[in-house]
């Protein structure tokens, strides 16, 4: 994989720059060969589906199938995020890894670890050449190495096959049995693996799109907030330069109003002192005064709903000022905005919680619209994923070691799983039950097995 872009800019075969870093940290260029890691319908690629680079545009790689001809074939686009994470140059892959390729010609390597099944996806990929390379001492070395990996594990062609074979090959060296027990774990382990991908991707997928969701709905909640925050603000300030204006009509009647009782009661005391001659004259002013500052006081009283009492004006001007700026037609309008940003806010609330609600069901099933499921998609997808290393992990094990210490260890797995097992039913039935009440059958939830969401 390191050399073979080397030689292909060489040959002119790869145009170099400009390139952009796959999966494995090594640069993509026009014309290389790459493969996908992860399936993204929305992208149109499949996990482990090769791709020839077309052009690279911008840092996306602009790719058609490395099986279509360039003048049939369509292009995808991958982002550069998608093959930073999700791609590599695929010049060499494992046995499992070009399963349904087929290329100009195939160069397979021979391991220990070579298997039958893998000699032969190797060996048939190619349409024109199919070559097999081997390091070996000798020629003699060779055809053992080839032969020994022949023989090597094929329960992947079935299990009667594989069991049949075994017995064969340790033919009075270990007993049949022995054979069978190790074959047999080894058909379940690839199969649990397999079954683990599959609900590891499953699961991986629904994640996403409800993190997608998740996202969406953040950023629509985000705009609707901005817009109520924005109109309260609106509304704030509406009613600040209302209050002022409100109040300052609201003091000027308030000071007119006591200049009027002021200029009354002045009349009215010079009427009580005034002499004889000039009482009449008195009179008729202090009843003018009187009669204008009744006129005041019902202005006042029209026009705000009351008049100061006494002497306390500040505290009716402050009143009369908050109870009026709210029927104001600037405050009117500001709060009617302000109300319906809010409305929408909180229809928008009961869009995305049924929405929300109507993923999950999908997801997890019709369960988990009436409780939350207690861990997360991907949190379902990390499990799997380990669940299929470990079975790997434990495979690989078991292949490595002599069978007869391999059987032991399946016994004792065996063993263990079936004492966690009975622990586990033990506990269930240790647990104290409500009266008149029976137990009931356990019956596996939706997402104990994988999302129902269409996938």
């Amino acid at each position: 994989t390191h050399a073979a872009p080397a030689r292909r800019v060489v040959a002119g075969l790869v145009d170099n720059p400009p390139t952009v870093a796959g999966a494995d940290g090594l640069p993509v260029g026009e014309g290389d060969l790459i493969q996908a890691r992860r399936n993204d319908n929305a992208l149109g690629v499949a996990n482990r589906q090769t791709w020839t680079v077309a052009h690279i545009q911008d840092g996306a790689v602009w790719a058609r199938p490395a099986e279509a001809s360039r003048a049939t074939a369509s292009l995808v686009r991958l982002p550069a995020d998608y093959v930073n994470q999700w791609a590599h140059l695929s010049y060499a892959a494992t046995a499992y890894g070009v399963q349904g390729v087929t290329a100009p010609a195939s160069h397979t390597i021979l391991s220990e670890a070579t298997t039958a099944a893998g000699l032969y996806v190797g060996m048939t990929r190619g349409r024109s050449s199919n070559l097999l390379h081997i390091i070996a001492a000798s020629m003699a070395d060779a055809r053992q190495q080839y032969t020994d990996a022949m023989a090597r594990d094929r329960a992947d062609r079935g299990l009667d096959a594989a069991t049949r074979q075994a017995i064969q090959d340790v033919a009075g060296l270990v007993e049949p049995d022995t054979a069978r027990i190790v074959n047999q774990e080894k058909a379940r382990l690839r199969a649990l693996a397999e079954k683990a991908d599959a609900n590891a991707e499953r699961w991986q997928q629904a994640a996403d799109i409800l993190a997608r969701q998740a996202d969406q709905h953040k950023h629509a909640r985000d705009q609707h907030q901005s817009r109520l925050n924005a109109a309260q603000e609106q509304l704030r300030q509406t009613r600040i330069a209302a209050l002022g204006q409100i109040t300052a009509l609201a003091a000027a009647d308030a000071q007119g109003l006591a200049a009027a009782r002021q200029t009354m009661e002045t009349a009215a005391d010079a009427a009580r002192r005034a002499s004889l001659f000039g009482r009449k004259s008195a009179l008729r002013a202090a009843d003018m005064a009187q009669a204008t500052y009744r006129d005041v006081l019902a202005q006042s009283r029209r026009h705000w709903g009351s008049a100061p009492n006494g002497d306390d004006m500040t505290a009716w001007v402050a009143t009369i000022a908050a109870e009026a700026v709210e029927t104001t037609p600037q405050v009117t309008a500001a709060r009617a905005d302000h109300d319906q940003a809010k409305a929408a806010l909180h229809v928008l609330a009961r869009e995305q919680a049924h929405e929300r609600q109507s993923a999950y069901g999908q997801v997890y099933g019709t369960a988990a619209t009436l409780r939350a499921p207690s861990r997360t998609a991907a949190q379902h997808a990390r499990d799997w994923r380990k669940q299929a290393e470990s079975a790997r992990a434990e495979l690989a094990n078991i292949t490595t070691i002599p069978l007869t210490e391999a059987a032991q260890l399946i016994e004792q797995n065996k063993a263990g799983r079936t004492q966690a097992r009975t622990s586990r039913e033990a506990s269930r039935a240790a647990i104290r039950l409500v009266p008149d009440q029976q137990p009931q059958p356990h019956r596996p939830l939706p997402w104990e097995h994988g999302p129902s969401l269409g996938l």
